[in-house]
């Protein structure tokens, strides 16, 4: 009997790391708004209402992940790793440095989904005047896959000149995929210029909740309104 429930316990706390830790690979980390994560490739990321995953063509680690407080949907900022260091930054007519990020977006269940992702650059142009070479430090949104329909634009580049742009999008409650282009194009522009991506913020509004959810809430609120004075009347 001692053995047999020396096994029964063994296995017992072997259930519970593996409810705890979840199976390889399925790791969800739920980001800081005050300190940045850096990304892993294969990584899930969980912030307000959406999850978060990566691929890089060029090596993830030189990336960060954090969590931006906003009430108009779920805002994340990649930046530079270590934490709040620049993505790039480089003279002009110097190597060019660009990545390319994979990102597929997830709803957590109960949500109403994401109906459109707006791309936010902050950079610096230092030294020149010529403001052309703003447009090379820039951030790309393209190839947006499934299951979105009625995508508007297709792809998206804000830069220093342009620093916001929005795409517009409805889709169901499952995940979708699209490219970030991140690049500082220190190939070219003025000499003696430094240019730099410092981060990159990515907006994802939720679809609006539906006129007659808004409206039910609407009523509830007047009602229980309604109830509360009825009630101080009766004890008056």
């Amino acid at each position: 009997m001692t053995n047999v429930w020396k096994f029964a316990s063994s296995g017992l706390v072997l259930l519970a790391i593996l409810g705890v830790a979840g199976p390889a690979g399925a790791q969800t980390v739920p980001l800081s708004t005050s300190t940045a994560t850096q990304i892993v490739a294969g990584t899930t990321y969980e912030f307000d209402d959406a999850t978060f995953s990566f691929s890089c063509t060029s090596a993830c680690g030189g990336l960060a992940l954090l969590g931006i407080a906003n009430d108009n949907g779920s805002e994340i900022e990649i930046e530079g790793d270590p934490p709040a260091s620049a993505i790039f930054s480089g003279a002009a007519r110097g190597a060019q440095d660009g990545n390319t990020l994979g990102i597929t977006v997830g709803q957590i269940a109960g949500s109403n989904g994401i109906s459109s992702v707006t791309n936010i650059v902050n950079g610096s142009l230092a030294v020149s005047t010529d403001t052309s070479d703003k447009s090379l430090v820039s951030s790309t949104l393209s190839s947006f896959g499934n299951p979105l329909t009625n995508v508007s634009p297709t792809s998206a580049t804000s830069n220093l000149s342009t620093p916001s742009t929005t795409v517009n999008f409805t889709n169901s409650l499952s995940s979708f995929s699209f490219d970030d282009q991140l690049l500082d194009s220190t190939g070219s522009g003025t000499a003696g210029d430094t240019l730099t991506l410092t981060n990159v913020a990515l907006l994802f509004e939720p679809v609006p909740e539906p006129a007659s959810v808004a409206l039910f809430a609407t009523g509830l609120i007047g009602l229980t309104a309604a109830r509360r004075r009825f009630f101080r009347r009766a004890q008056g």
